[in-house]
């Protein structure tokens, strides 16, 4: 009978969980739902469901206080994922610190706006040039 439990009690939290996913509940509402749902299956079915409830509970609490979430989930991956990013190239660097795309971005879109186009003041060389 008690393994009949358990499996219900980790069969509802699962079910939980996916609901959560399924969703797309944000975090403070998901994590306060898996919390509940683990605390009412250890009181109401059985205390064993505590073996999946208290990991699960455990990362709802990481995920609603900021503090812990940036020092145990984003510091970490964001160390991982800037090691596995390229160094940028100078060619890249040039084309971000060069400023917008001004009108190429409407002529490359299909659908150019000529009045726009015509509201850009004339280009003016410099003495150097």
């Amino acid at each position: 009978m008690i393994l009949v439990l358990i499996l219900l009690s980790l069969l509802i939290q699962f079910v939980v969980l996916w609901a959560v996913f399924y969703f797309e509940l944000n975090r403070t509402i998901g994590s306060i739902v898996a919390i509940a749902t683990a605390i009412l299956c250890a009181i109401f079915i059985t205390p064993w469901s505590l073996v999946v409830g208290i990991p699960i509970i455990l990362m709802s609490i990481i995920l609603l206080v900021a503090p812990l979430r940036e020092a145990l989930i984003a510091k970490p991956a964001f160390n991982i994922l800037s090691k596995a990013m390229p160094s940028m190239s100078i060619t890249e660097r040039e084309a971000l610190e060069a400023g917008t795309s001004w009108w190429e971005k409407e002529l490359f879109m299909g659908a150019p706006d000529w009045r726009k186009f015509n509201q850009y003041p004339y280009p003016k060389l410099s003495v150097e040039e």
